[in-house]
């Protein structure tokens, strides 16, 4: 166990803008509290025999936090309510929170593939947000957990109205740099200003035409939309009660490259979504054979719809410069098309690294556009973006969908403050929805994916299938179907 044994309130080290941020459609539409808490764990430092004190290192990263808030000026400031319930961010420099806290606990007494919700919890923030007022909620949690062997755990959270998971990491590698002495390029400073959003929204008459035509087709925004429904489920409350628990599975790189032979090997469904032959990414890969694993592990009916949730980052997708630095939530939840179990569990791996990329490839400059406005012309927007998270008789995230996120391509392990690259990033908590899942990225490049209920069946059908050939697919989920069925008979 831990204990904290200060806490203290840091602030920019220069002055800051003041006065009032408004957010965009984008923030709005989010969860209110913050994002689930990153792990940073750190061995001791033993370079030419000499160990700096656990002292020194916590007040370097205090005095370089106070630098980097310069820049992130935002993350000081607190949260106001104006024109009724209307969120604002006032900027006012009241500070992030930064704790301290010992623990008797060794850096190896921790895995990067631990169970987080029990393992990690220790370590996370925890924040009061029903005694506390809104207004008073600091943007950023801090907090340093100094273990008796000399190592150190960083854990940061930050509030989900202020910022996405993409932007996250930029921030941790700009503090990181500061607190080694460098100081940032150009590109490295953030973009705050919000309204850039609607300076992209193309101009068109919303009444007459809410849904705007590309390339001849009605845009669907099928992010907004209620995903498929739970075949025979008539009590959505019933269905949300039922337990969720995590696992955390390990997928060796050997493993990844076998997926992604099997589904280049295999393409099913030859069209323009076929991206011109691109191969099947490792996203793509992964993703499509935990799909088919929990379709098997939740055993329903072979025509049950399904789909999945992806977020889209726009920062890369929009053709404008300034957003790779943009600081704020820039992503739109995407489904893929909908499927049937019996179609996902009887094709090839392809057939369903296919539906997958068939959601990301028509994210285009125009559709993305389109989706801007049609998130900012949408009265109830923030009611409709709830459908990502859940339905009228069913949870999203549980039978028959899943949600998969992933951390690939980002710079995850870049938060070296002077004393060495972290030894591994783990999250500190995971949210409990069903089917909410998680790509994270290890140093030496395995992936972890985090799972919720029927993790115990799921985790079993996922580490046995990737032995099989994907030619015996079908086969293999038979034989499972029958082996499950006689175990709990």
């Amino acid at each position: 166990m831990s204990s904290i044994t200060s806490s203290c309130l840091i602030t920019p080290s220069e002055p800051t803008p003041n006065g009032i941020l408004r957010f965009s459609q984008m923030d709005l539409m989010v969860p209110l509290h913050h994002i689930p808490s990153f792990l940073y764990f750190y061995k001791p430092n033993h370079h030419n025999n000499i160990t700096p004190s656990s002292y020194a290192l916590i007040e370097k990263m205090k005095e370089s936090l106070g630098r980097i808030l310069v820049h992130y000026y935002p993350l000081a400031g607190r949260l106001r309510s104006i024109e009724g319930d209307q969120l604002v961010l006032e900027c006012n420099a009241m500070g992030v929170e930064f704790l301290e806290a010992e623990s008797n606990a060794k850096v190896s007494d921790y895995t990067e593939f631990a169970e987080p919700n029990k393992i990690f919890k220790d370590l996370a923030t925890q924040f009061d947000y029903c005694s506390t007022p809104v207004e008073q909620w600091p943007l950023l949690l801090v907090k340093v957990t100094k273990f008796s062997c000399g190592g150190l755990c960083l854990c940061v959270a930050f509030s989900h109205i202020m910022v996405d998971g993409w932007a996250l990491f930029p921030f941790i590698k700009s503090w990181a740099k500061l607190g080694r002495g460098e100081d940032l390029e150009e590109d490295e400073i953030p973009f705050h200003d919000r309204s850039i959003w609607k300076t992209l929204i193309p101009p068109f008459d919303h009444e007459l035409n809410p849904q705007r035509c590309i390339d001849g087709q009605i845009a669907d925004h099928s992010g907004f939309k209620a995903p498929p429904l739970l075949l025979g489920c008539s009590d959505s409350k019933e269905e949300q009660k039922k337990e969720t628990t995590f696992e955390v599975l390990k997928i060796t790189r050997e493993q990844i490259e076998k997926l992604k032979e099997e589904a280049n090997q295999k393409q099913t469904l030859p069209s323009a979504f076929d991206a011109f032959g691109r191969p099947y990414s490792r996203y793509e890969v992964v993703a499509a054979h935990m799909w088919r694993c929990a379709c098997m592990a939740r055993n329903g009916d072979k025509n049950q719809p399904t789909a999945i949730r992806i977020v889209a980052d726009l920062r890369k997708r929009l053709k404008i410069d300034h957003l790779k630095c943009y600081f704020g939530n820039a992503v739109i939840p995407v489904l893929t098309p909908t499927c049937l179990y019996g179609d996902i569990l009887s094709n090839p791996l392809s057939f369903s690294a296919q539906k997958i990329r068939e959601a990301t490839v028509m994210l285009t400059d125009e559709y993305l556009r389109s989706t801007l406005n049609h998130a900012e012309n949408n009265m109830d927007a923030k009611k409709v973006h709830a459908l990502s998270y859940e339905s009228k008789n069913g949870y999203f995230y549980g039978n028959p969908n899943l949600s998969i996120g992933s951390l690939i391509g980002l710079p995850i392990y870049d938060g070296d403050f002077g004393w060495g690259k972290p030894a591994f990033m783990s999250l500190g908590t995971l949210g409990a929805h069903d089917g909410k899942s998680m790509i994270v990225p290890s140093p030496d490049d395995d992936i972890v994916i985090s799972p919720t209920r029927e993790s115990s069946t799921f985790c079993r059908i996922f580490r046995l299938s990737l032995t099989v050939e994907d030619l015996y697919f079908s086969f293999f989920c038979l034989f499972l179907f029958l082996f499950f069925t006689s175990v709990c008979m």
